[in-house]
């Protein structure tokens, strides 16, 4: 008679796993749409945004305006790494349910990066003179460009804050609380942005713009916060500097390959300023707002990952992030490639129509930065697992000899070749990065590199060749105008879709369900 309650128990877990396996796939799924929601948003307000702050600031301004941001966006790795370290440390904390340790840890990260976020705006502020004069963006009577990087640089006291609770968030896995209130910040501040510009104002009132967002962003965040899964408010009470102990040594690491990585990505803003024309600034920055977007594209979508991965790693669960990484690996290539071959081949167009004919000479360095866009995307695969499972001492010195390799290799390429010699540098440095870190992955995971091309990079490149194939008969024979690029894109895009979902799902019923969980948990 024993075996009844056993067998009834038995049952019992197994009506369990499958129903956190089901609340695993919703809440996936949920984060992943909102994040493309954010996506999406973001995308559509730079699309529109971007040619009217060409064209009403025209391009030294708008290039001061760029610069401004690669030195706010090198400023914002102040945050010693806490970030990252946060959103791993409290899906741990979370799991385990020690909230009084969780809310610890975050007050003590909210108020430490309080105090640098106010010493980085400090720092901004006396070196903008500075800054402007070596980097030549003086700019204009009306709009001094040590202004405008002083204005822009006050956003800091308010993001590095917001960091330590958009952590929070991310660790708790609410990610459609952060992507709600980013979405509505997008749209308020590309609005009011739009609005000035068409009313005759300048660089200075788009400038103090940013730290205004900022601030409402922190507001923001202090309220979701209350709505998390595991509810936070920041008290000084509860504030243990102690607790900063248990992520430090991830945390460094972190800092470390977090802000060479940063500086890496805006190290070509400031080659370009130091030695090109401020014009040639503003078109690298045109040409690179697409192949950005692509990258932020894969970077949204792994975002959701990242805690699950290092839940995982917390289980010593080695099929879970042997799944991970073929799996992410696979869908990333396919997100990233179509969207990489239609703009390769309609770059022209695509720039002529969206900013006009002043920027048609950054069209090859538009082609080349999509090539750095796709091994940027993949990267994110690889640093995620690592991320997820504590090993990063790989990925932090790689991303040394990256910066190292970007500032000298870079700088000279660019001063003799100009932007398309600075482009095709990033491009294969990032392209080889990415392979070693790709490799480094699979030795940590354990899986074969022709396991990885079999499972991951065979049914994306087999369903994209027929897809480049047509875009380019399209550009060769048929036409060039705005329908015609739609139409072209459109069909390709299906083409792509058919034939992937086929080859990874197989001949399966049509059925929402189904896919999803083909395409974003199982490996045949």
């Amino acid at each position: 008679m024993f075996w009844q309650p056993w067998h009834g128990k038995a049952r019992l877990a197994r009506g369990v796993r499958k129903r956190q396996s089901r609340m695993s796939l919703s809440r996936l799924l949920r984060n992943i749409f909102s994040n493309y929601a954010l996506m999406v948003v973001t995308g559509l307000t730079g699309f529109v945004v971007t040619p009217i702050l060409f064209h009403r600031l025209q391009a030294v301004n708008y290039a001061i305006l760029v610069f401004a941001f690669a030195s706010v966006a090198v400023m914002e790795a102040l945050d010693l790494g806490l970030f990252t370290a946060l959103i791993r440390f409290v899906s741990d904390l979370a799991a385990r349910e020690k909230n009084a340790e969780l809310r610890a840890l975050v007050s003590s990260a909210f108020y430490l990066l309080a105090g640098l976020g106010a010493l980085g705006t400090i720092t901004i502020v006396a070196l903008s003179s500075f800054l402007a004069s070596y980097f030549q963006v003086q700019g204009t009577p009306d709009a001094p460009g040590h202004l405008v990087l002083t204005l822009i640089g006050l956003s800091l006291a308010f993001s590095l804050p917001s960091a330590a609770l958009r952590g929070l968030l991310m660790g708790c896995q609410d990610f459609h609380l952060v992507n709600a209130l980013a979405i509505a910040l997008q749209l308020a501040r590309a609005a009011t942005m739009v609005v000035l510009l068409y009313a005759g104002f300048g660089l200075l009132p788009i400038a103090a713009l940013f730290p205004a967002a900022a601030f409402l962003e922190l507001i923001g965040l202090l309220a979701m916060v209350r709505r998390a899964s595991v509810p936070f408010r920041p008290r000084l009470a509860e504030v243990n500097w102690a607790s900063l102990k248990q992520i430090w040594g991830f945390a460094s690491l972190t800092f470390v390959e977090g802000i060479l990585t940063r500086w890496f990505f805006q190290v070509n803003s400031f080659l370009a300023a130091k030695l090109l024309p401020l014009p040639q600034l503003a078109i690298l920055a045109v040409a690179r707002r697409f192949p950005q977007a692509l990258t932020e594209l894969s970077i949204q979508t792994l975002a959701v990952t990242y805690p699950m991965v290092s839940s995982a790693a917390a289980r010593n669960d080695q099929a879970a992030l042997e799944r991970f990484l073929i799996i992410a690996t696979r869908n990333i290539l396919a997100l990233t490639l179509p969207i990489a071959a239609a703009l390769f081949v309609w770059a022209e167009g695509i720039l002529r129509f969206w900013v006009g004919s002043e920027v048609l000479a950054g069209t090859p360095v538009f082609r080349i930065l999509l090539v750095f866009a796709v091994f940027a995307a993949l990267q994110e695969v690889p640093l995620t697992l690592l991320y997820g499972v504590g090993k990063i001492r790989f990925s932090a010195a790689l991303s040394l000899i990256m910066l190292l390799a970007g500032v000298g290799a870079g700088g000279w390429v660019c001063a003799r070749y100009g932007l398309a010699g600075l482009a095709i540098t990033f491009a294969g440095i990032q392209a080889v990065a990415t392979l070693l870190l790709l490799d480094h992955a699979l030795q940590v995971a354990e899986i074969p590199w022709r396991q990885c091309f079999k499972k991951a990079v065979a049914p994306t490149l087999l369903a994209a060749l027929p897809m480049i194939l047509w875009f380019g008969l399209w550009y060769q024979f048929l036409s060039h105008s705005l329908a015609g690029m739609a139409v072209s894109v459109v069909i390709g895009a299906l083409l792509f879709c058919g034939l992937f979902v086929r080859l990874v799902v197989g001949p399966e019923k049509p059925n929402w369900r189904i896919y999803a969980r083909k395409l974003l948990t199982e490996i045949d």
